[in-house]
């Protein structure tokens, strides 16, 4: 997921560090999601914590994870471009 997403949480704004970082079933175990890579993102632990109840919503698109809430109305990939050692 950090190799196709980059090393943030999927949420637009979001700064928590690498660490704070979760994998989530965009479409959830209980919903017998699948728990492979073109159903997970990565969320920070208060995202991931919201996911349910909060004004963000994550989907997969031709197995690219998009976003949209609050200031985002289209739903917009999250890829972030990944730093490559010089």
């Amino acid at each position: 997921m950090a190799a196709r997403d980059g090393l943030g949480c999927s949420t637009p704004g979001c700064t928590s560090p690498h660490y704070t970082l979760q994998a989530h079933h965009v479409i959830p175990d209980r919903d017998d999601g699948p728990t492979a890579l073109d159903n997970g993102i990565l969320l920070c632990y208060w995202h991931h914590r919201i996911v349910d109840t909060g004004p963000w919503q994550y989907r997969m698109i031709a197995g690219m994870p998009h976003v949209r809430g609050p200031g985002v109305v289209d739903w917009t990939p999250t890829r972030r471009p990944v730093a490559h050692a010089a």
